[in-house]
């Protein structure tokens, strides 16, 4: 099985060459690699799960844009793809909508610190000390 970050490199080698076989054979690993990556479970640093809801659910839509260059749509969506699903990635923020509604802005990055911050200050001693 290729590594999610061999595939990546096969991927760039074939672009910068002219060989159409190329670089859809590195592609098709790519997308290979990111398929395998995403059948496992992996860990997210955000909270959400459906099983949490307790209230009735509303429809939303919910949009991710990025700004790339590519050689055809389906490589930059390939391209994509890629780097919202890197481990290391911040594209975590996402135009929310609901019922074709006006957008608001979510930053779960931003709201990831705020709460690490708020848990990380000094709480309180039952004695009124800190």
């Amino acid at each position: 099985m290729t590594s999610l970050d061999e595939a990546i490199t096969g991927a760039h080698r074939a672009l910068a060459g002219d060989s159409n076989d190329a670089e859809h054979e590195a592609l098709g690993a790519l997308l290979a690699a990111l398929e395998a990556r995403a059948a496992q479970p992996h860990p997210t640093p955000y909270e959400a799960s459906v099983e949490d809801c307790t209230d009735a659910l509303a429809a939303y839509r919910v949009t991710w844009r990025i700004d790339l260059d590519a050689r055809s749509p389906r490589d930059a969506a390939v391209r994509a793809l890629a780097i919202q699903r890197a481990p290391q990635s911040i594209a975590v923020v996402f135009e929310v909508a609901a019922d074709g509604g006006p957008g608001v802005a979510i930053d779960l990055l931003e709201e990831r610190a705020a709460m690490s911050a708020a848990s990380s200050s000094p709480q309180p001693s039952a004695d009124g000390g800190v």
